[in-house]
């Protein structure tokens, strides 16, 4: 089974990965940005959420990207992709 994301078609802020189901009993939500040489300042969060990938519905893995200055939804797209050399989130 090959592993891998995807950012959302609908909410571009949220990165969802494609992994095997998760459960809540086990989860533990925590993230934060690691490394972003965009220079923006950016605040990340992790959550669950059900939702259908590759024509599979399953409880996956996510993580949402906000401007920490704004305050609003850090889309991620072309533009901001190309200007991060790296984005880590932990």
């Amino acid at each position: 089974m090959a592993f891998g994301g995807k950012i959302s078609s609908a909410a571009t802020s949220i990165f969802y990965f494609d992994v095997p189901p998760q459960t809540a009993a086990y989860f533990k939500p925590g993230a934060h940005v690691v490394v972003c040489s965009t220079g923006d300042n950016i605040r990340v969060k992790s959550f669950l959420a059900s939702l259908n990938i590759n024509g599979i519905t399953r409880t996956r893995l996510a993580i949402q990207f906000t401007d920490a200055v704004a305050g609003t939804a850090y889309a991620l797209n072309t533009t901001t992709s190309v200007r991060a050399r790296s984005l880590m989130s932990k």
